[in-house]
């Protein structure tokens, strides 16, 4: 049997169907969500205290380095700007970013801006 190749679009969509496994309480808002600008979120969500979490995903080949903490901050920026959302405080949106390698200088940058980050494995989302 030939083994199906991963895409992020995949990841996207376990993740969606299963963010009880990311965090108790998150709930699923919208996904590809366009910032204008500030380009487009992979998948946003509520956590059980009724902030916004936005979620970065990277696909399997993709590696993560320091710009991707730039492109969630855009993210979150652009979040704030939509009327729809009715933010407040851009600090009270969280950002989670999926990846399965993350640069050591990248690592860095995450920890400090309070970026969380998760380390997955392909073969645990097929």
């Amino acid at each position: 049997m030939k083994k199906k190749r991963l895409l992020e679009f995949d990841i996207e969509q376990w993740v969606i169907e299963n963010l009880w496994k990311v965090e108790k309480g998150l709930k699923f808002v919208a996904k590809q969500v366009d910032l204008g600008e500030f380009g487009r979120l992979d998948v946003l969500a509520r956590d059980s205290n009724g902030h916004y979490v936005i979620l970065e995903l990277k696909g399997p080949e993709e590696m993560a380095d320091e710009t991707i903490v730039s492109q969630v901050f855009k993210y979150r920026t652009g979040l704030k700007m939509k009327k729809e959302y009715r933010i407040g405080n851009p600090t009270e949106v969280r950002i989670l970013c999926f990846v399965n390698e993350i640069a050591p200088k990248a690592r860095k940058i995450c920890e400090h801006a309070g970026v969380h980050h998760s380390t997955w494995f392909a073969s645990a989302i097929v």
